[in-house]
């Protein structure tokens, strides 16, 4: 039986090119590999909305699959394993990496972080449960990244002196 082939010379950049068209073509393409071929991609000069309309995806769906080579630590085997939705990973994605580190540090987040070898794995969390605990800790000053007293965030001034903070307002709050 013959089979139909067509051969082409082609270099590092068109090849890769053409491999990530045809992996877009595939549903079993995870998510991270797809990701690690577009960053490579990209590396070559190639923008990412050229790179979302050569390879026929929406320009959105090219920024998260770039997007996801900012999670940090553990979060990629999360994915990986099937334990971090690919919804959760993008949200945690958006976040600067030191507010990952500290997110992953949390003991209620212990179902994102991959179990070792010879560890039972946990639950896979929902994108529902990832967006509450991102926004739950977000509410919390005492857990920023930046000094409270530092006032030269934005021209506001400090957090710590900030009348708008829940401490400052005992009437709502209550104390703090």
């Amino acid at each position: 039986a013959d089979v139909p082939v067509v051969v082409r010379e082609l270099d590092d950049r068109d090849a890769a090119l053409a491999q990530a068209v045809e992996n877009s073509q595939r549903a079993d393409v995870p998510a991270l590999e797809e990701s690690n071929a577009f960053a490579r991609l990209v590396e070559t000069g190639l923008g990412a909305d050229e790179l979302a309309a050569r390879i026929g995806r929406s320009v959105r769906y090219g920024r998260d699959r770039l997007r996801l080579q900012n999670l940090v630590g553990d979060y990629h085997l999360a994915l990986e394993r099937g334990q971090l939705p690919l919804g959760g990973a993008l949200l945690l994605s958006a976040l600067p990496p030191p507010r990952q580190e500290q997110l992953a540090g949390l003991d209620g987040w212990a179902g994102l972080k991959p179990a070792g070898v010879d560890e039972e794995r946990p639950a896979p969390w929902g994108i529902e449960r990832v967006r509450q605990v991102i926004s739950h800790e977000a509410r919390w000053l005492s857990r920023v990244p930046w000094s409270l007293d530092d006032d030269s965030l934005g021209g506001h001034g400090a957090c710590a002196t900030c009348p708008h903070r829940t401490g400052s307002q005992p009437d709502l709050w209550g104390p703090t």
